[in-house]
């Protein structure tokens, strides 16, 4: 018994303590956090499930880079990200992002190669896109988002909800005509109109955000 409990210290004093821990299912953070640190949990391979508590708004450099985070939950309060705070978390494919917080990260940069950033890309040099793990497209950027192309085509079959950031001022169609897997779709304040077609023969939609600032719904919108 006595050379297990001096193995069991050579033990500890040798890995880091949290390889020594449990694997947790979920990370609780106080509702006190305002910051989260430079590597904070860099490496660390207890993590699975965090939730960033509202009131956190700075989350800095590798903060959670090479741990084993399998699902994060972003707060709107998030002023200022790392664009390397999640790299080579090779295990995260969940990632909960509050609508008002879309316009203001750059997805491709913070979630590159993560399992939850499937494909992205530039449309229209103002705007970017981003589908991700279970069915998200998300649209950031700014101006006119033209529909004279579907660059997400590839995946039309498989977009099960749509949201796009602040400074997108209006939709031409037909952006999503066509995306029959669509239950959902949030759309940003600032958003002045919609215009013919853009959600034409969408005919699993169910759910629409509207802002308040829309001014036009054009012909055939949401028709089918």
């Amino acid at each position: 018994m006595k050379l297990l409990f001096v193995l069991l210290a050579m033990l500890s004093m040798l890995l880091p303590a949290s390889v020594l821990r449990a694997a947790a299912d979920a990370v609780e953070l106080p509702d006190s956090l305002i910051e989260i640190g430079d590597e904070a949990f860099y490496g660390d391979v207890s993590l699975g499930e965090v939730v960033i508590p509202e009131g956190t708004s700075t989350i800095g450099k590798r903060a959670f880079a090479c741990s084993s985070v399998t699902e994060i939950t972003l707060p709107d309060s998030l002023e200022s990200i790392a664009d390397d705070a999640f790299s080579g978390c090779t295990r995260l494919d969940t990632v909960h992002i509050p609508h008002g917080l879309i316009g203001r990260l750059d997805l491709g940069e913070l979630f590159a190669g993560t399992p939850w950033l499937i494909a992205s890309g530039v449309y229209d040099e103002q705007i970017d896109w981003y589908f991700a793990n279970g069915g998200t497209l998300y649209i950031t950027g700014s101006g006119v988002l033209y529909g004279h192309s579907q660059p997400w085509q590839a995946y039309q079959s498989q977009i099960a909800c749509v949201c796009i950031g602040e400074g997108i001022t209006m939709i031409d169609g037909p952006a999503f005509s066509g995306c029959n897997a669509m239950t959902a779709c949030y759309l940003p304040e600032g958003l002045t109109g919609i215009r013919n077609e853009v959600f034409r023969e969408c005919t699993g939609l169910i759910s629409v955000a509207f802002p308040d600032s829309l001014q036009v719904i054009g012909d055939y919108a949401f028709y089918g």
